[in-house]
């Protein structure tokens, strides 16, 4: 499962190379029971929104951060409304044929990982026999 996990996130990464980001807005408001529900909701909801975010951001082409048309990320916590609200655009422009030859060349790295370790457990077990 670990080498799984390398595999795809270094998969993912290079997949992601094939969308554009032509334009990301992306408003959310969040708001709890309290104000002490809605601060913990809220520093939740940053921790996992701007990793993730970053994380794709990063991975795709075309990012750029000076630009407004991409820069426009904005969550706040909102202590008088109900629920999480979001507002979000997205124009990509997305390149099929990068995005397939790097799924394919993540699968076959992944198989061919998977029949060497295959083979060395197989090896290792007769040698234990």
């Amino acid at each position: 499962f670990a080498d799984a996990g390398k595999m795809l996130g270094g998969a993912v990464a290079k997949i992601y190379r094939g969308i554009r980001i032509d334009r990301l807005v992306l408003h959310a408001a969040i708001s709890g029971d309290d104000a002490a529900d809605t601060a913990i909701q809220y520093g939740r909801i940053c921790a996992g929104a701007f990793p993730a975010l970053s994380f794709l951001l990063s991975s795709t082409r075309g990012y750029d951060p000076a630009n407004p048309k991409t820069r426009d990320i904005e969550i706040t916590p909102d202590y008088a409304g109900e629920g999480i609200k979001i507002y979000f655009i997205g124009e990509f422009t997305l390149f099929p044929i990068r995005m397939v030859g790097n799924l394919l060349w993540a699968v076959i790295k992944f198989a061919v990982s998977q029949i060497r370790l295959t083979s060395k457990l197989k090896k290792e077990k007769s040698k234990d026999e």
